[in-house]
């Protein structure tokens, strides 16, 4: 073979072998790639599962946490937001009674100089000559015995706490938990027309003629007949879309002059207060309602020359009222339809801190008391209310609506739950001088008894503005250590044991009394 033929088969052979390496790496990745899928295909290895699972866990605890942390910030501020609320509206309506105090009433019964009073004796029911600074002789000092010392503003400092003369028993728990945290919650009566705006035109039927339908007007009660023709009047009668109801025509006059009824079914009311004004709006009297059945009420329409074929409201008092013209500080003139007289109601109300179970059926106070354990503070024992209360005028002073005769558990309106302060204060204005008296007794300044006194007399007349501290906690505890605030009077933490305390939140405001702007006496 010559050299030229070994030259080409050697070039060939090399090409034959690059052509099998390059079919060779072929295959090999074909295998690999084959191998590579199958491997997709039967799943992780351990390590790649294990790795998997700590960073899904991981990720997973975090969300829990920050869930939990968010449900958790949810929960205490749904909390804080609803004791917020019940602070708010408990606030406003507090607010709104303050704002009618001495409305269409007397700041001090016995020091008014426009109560009539009797003079130089005269007929019954004026027995002897009365002088300011004495109750007028017209009223029952028995069946009338809120009137006797009827005042705008009464206070009990502390009285929620169950200083005199407030029970001590009915407020045991509310004391207890309010010297642990350092408090002592006030309790006040505030005397105002509260359920209506109008002053009613009206004549006084006495002594009474024609038909006798209460028990009152029997034993020689007044009748006062509102005058029908009077758009306060109408407003009443005519209630639905102008047409005349009886019934709800005594439902709307019943609301506005005795708010709670000792019996719907009778129109049997309690014994809320009237002030009856003579014809020239400068001299008035009192007088509470009858508690007799249908003491108000309507007379059927009677055609002339007896009557004008229209209704005519009635309210039955409980005793005769001063109908002679006894001059300056008299109510004039005369008696029957020719005594054009002006009336309107008064009640009182009270505002205390104090145990709704207190008031309770034995049902309820059983329940109640198997709540008051150590362990849980809030359900019972550390659980008062915010209570407001309707109070007739023949139950004395701060007396307990439930306990007298008839009992009126139907007197009170729970207007806040878990409340731990209510406090007040005052300014006074006596000429030019304005002073202010504080809310708390520890400072300088505090409230004198006799601005506005629990019991006898006082000058409440003199009160310009009222301001009240009104405090509220969340319904569990929710903290175990306390937390002051740049005062010592206010608290952030209510303390309900040695180591749970519940977050409270207190506000104040000032409320000016317009109504007795012009009580100069």
């Amino acid at each position: 073979m010559s050299a030229g033929t070994m030259s080409a088969g050697t070039s060939s052979e090399k090409s034959d072998l690059l052509l099998q390496r390059r079919a060779m790496r072929r295959t090999m990745r074909r295998a690999m790639r084959r191998a590579m899928r199958r491997r997709g295909r039967d799943g992780f290895t351990m390590v790649e599962l294990l790795i998997a699972m700590i960073s899904g866990l991981a990720v997973v605890l975090t969300c829990v946490a920050l869930g939990r942390d968010a449900t958790t910030n949810f929960h205490q501020e749904m909390k804080i937001a609803s004791t917020q609320m019940t602070q708010r509206l408990a606030a406003q309506r507090l607010r709104s009674d303050l704002e009618r105090v001495g409305f269409m009433s007397t700041g001090n019964m016995l020091a008014d100089p426009k109560i009539a009073h009797c003079l130089n004796g005269g007929t019954a029911p004026c027995t002897a000559a009365d002088a300011v600074g004495v109750a007028p002789s017209y009223i029952d000092n028995v069946a009338e015995t809120g009137l006797t010392t009827l005042m705008s503003v009464r206070l009990s400092i502390g009285g929620s706490n169950g200083v005199a003369p407030l029970s001590a028993a009915e407020h045991v728990n509310v004391k207890t938990l309010s010297l642990l945290n350092g408090l002592a919650p006030d309790a006040i009566e505030l005397a105002g027309n509260f359920t209506t705006a109008d002053e009613f035109t009206a004549s006084i039927d006495q002594p009474p003629t024609g038909a006798v339908n209460s028990g009152c007007k029997a034993a020689g009660g007044a009748r006062i007949y509102l005058e029908t023709k009077d758009p306060a009047v109408v407003r009443m009668l005519y209630t639905r879309s102008g047409v005349y109801d009886k019934g709800a025509a005594i439902n709307a006059l019943a609301a506005a002059f005795s708010p709670v009824l000792a019996d719907p079914a009778t129109v049997t009311p309690f014994s809320f207060g009237i002030r009856v004004s003579d014809n020239s709006m400068t001299h008035f009297q009192f007088a509470t309602l009858c508690d007799q059945p249908n003491s108000i009420g309507i007379e059927d329409p009677l055609p002339p020359p007896l009557g004008t074929n229209l209704p005519r409201p009635y309210i039955d008092t409980l005793h005769a009222l001063m109908t002679l013209n006894l001059g300056i500080g008299g109510i004039t003139p005369g008696q029957g339809a020719a005594s054009n007289v002006v009336v309107n109601p008064v009640q009182v109300v009270r505002w205390e801190i104090t145990q709704r179970s207190k008031y309770a059926d034995a049902t309820t106070s059983a329940k109640g008391s198997a709540l008051d354990t150590a362990a849980i503070p809030a359900l019972s024992s550390g659980r008062f209310e915010l209570i407001r209360t309707w109070v007739p005028f023949n139950i004395a002073p701060f007396g307990n609506v439930t306990g007298a005769t008839p009992a009126c558990p139907n007197c009170l309106e729970l207007v806040g739950e878990f409340p731990v302060d209510l406090r007040f204060g005052f300014s006074k204005l006596s000429g030019v001088v304005l002073t202010t008296y504080a809310m708390d007794d520890a400072v300088v300044n505090a409230t004198p008894a006799a601005l506005a006194p629990a019991t006898g007399t006082g000058s409440p007349q003199q009160i310009r503005s009222i301001f009240f501290k009104l405090g509220t906690r969340t319904a569990m505890a929710d903290r175990d250590f306390g937390l002051g605030g740049a005062s010592p009077t206010f608290i952030y933490r209510y303390k309900l044991s040695g180591t749970e305390f519940a977050r409270a939140r207190e506000t104040v405001e000032e409320v000016v009394l317009q109504n007795q702007m012009s009580m100069g006496y």
